[in-house]
């Protein structure tokens, strides 16, 4: 198994792997690429194909994900869309592998919405998810691939802003159910994945428990470093497997290093940022802080977005020392990679 840690300049420019894929998050607006019903589709398909075999075959990457968790195109925008998608997603393919053969081609398929409970208004939240795993299976099932790959942040799963709820820590079938129904012998690889080690905290969260008033600090996402560790052990456990044992080609975690300190992530700054010291460390964070909260309405989701992927690092912010636990569990599998 290949091991790799995303996130910062040295992680970003990892020579292994490339990511080429249009964006075909939630953001998409459904972009339409049906050149019959959208004439533009034309010229943007014929540039991204371009930009493919040029950036393939500058960087000669080892693997190359050309469609990044694609699914939540399918979830977003329904499956009349979904063909002309698949119709391009293939091509791409196709060019990718023109552009260097021996590449390890493949989109990738965020794990929650494969699931069908990725928030409280999924079609499996709250019950079993084999139903909308089948179903999701086979929807995917068109688009080209030399492997299965999966992203996977069950921390983020149907959050429900409750206090102080306890991070999850026992994951058995959350990625067994999909696993289940891929072609035996498949090969597999988790294209990305992590989990916050210190709680999220966010300001003016609408939904308060009582005797909770604005602008207090609410505890959004709950997390420990063991619990980290623990997603993590179960990764592991799962590639040990005798089942799947020998079909992982990768594993890469979010991120090398924190990119933000413990206590930014804990903290809602709930002064004005002008009540610290001018250019000092918490004037500039607090500054970063609102910063996002005015982009993006409402401003606590700002606030979460920058915050989600704060502190998944293998190392810490503050000395890029290795986390207890969770680095000895990286370390143990890959002793050059952190």
């Amino acid at each position: 198994m290949a091991w790799a840690a995303r996130g910062n300049a040295s992680s970003a420019g990892n020579p292994n792997a490339a990511f080429v894929g249009p964006i075909t998050g939630l953001c998409t607006s459904c972009y339409d690429f049906n050149a019959t019903t959208n004439p533009e589709a034309t010229a943007v398909r014929a540039a991204h194909l371009k930009y493919v075999r040029d950036i393939v075959g500058a960087m000669r990457p080892r693997f190359v994900n050309y469609a990044v968790e694609v699914n939540m195109y399918l979830a977003a925008c329904g499956e009349a869309r979904w063909a002309a998608l698949v119709e391009f997603g293939n091509d791409v393919y196709a060019a990718a592998k023109a552009a260097r053969p021996s590449a390890i081609v493949f989109p990738s398929f965020q794990a929650a919405f494969l699931r069908g409970q990725s928030d409280d208004h999924a079609p499996c939240h709250g019950k079993s998810a084999q139903p909308c795993v089948e179903a999701n299976i086979a929807a995917i099932a068109p688009l080209r691939r030399d492997l299965f790959a999966v992203s996977a942040y069950t921390q983020m799963d149907g959050v429900t802003g409750l206090p102080n709820a306890p991070p999850r820590s026992n994951f058995t079938g959350y990625l067994e159910d999909i696993l289940a129904r891929l072609p035996p012998l498949e090969p597999l690889a988790i294209a990305e994945t992590g989990f916050l080690t210190t709680t999220l905290r966010v300001r003016d969260f609408p939904r308060p428990p009582p005797r909770w008033s604005p602008p207090s600090c609410f505890p959004l996402l709950a997390s420990t470093v063991d619990a980290a560790s623990a997603w993590l052990s179960y990764l592991l456990a799962l590639s040990d497997d005798g089942v799947y044992r020998g079909r992982w080609a990768l594993l890469t975690w979010w991120s090398a290093s924190d990119f933000l300190p413990d206590d930014v992530e804990a903290s809602c700054y709930t002064k004005p940022c002008s009540a610290y010291p001018q250019w000092g460390r918490d004037y500039v964070y607090c500054s970063v802080v609102e910063a996002e909260r005015k982009a993006v309405s409402p401003g606590w989701a700002g606030e979460a977005e920058l915050k989600e992927f704060g502190t998944m690092g293998i190392r810490a912010h503050s000395d890029l020392l290795l986390k207890p636990r969770l680095g000895a569990l990286w370390r143990s599998r890959c002793a050059s990679c952190a």
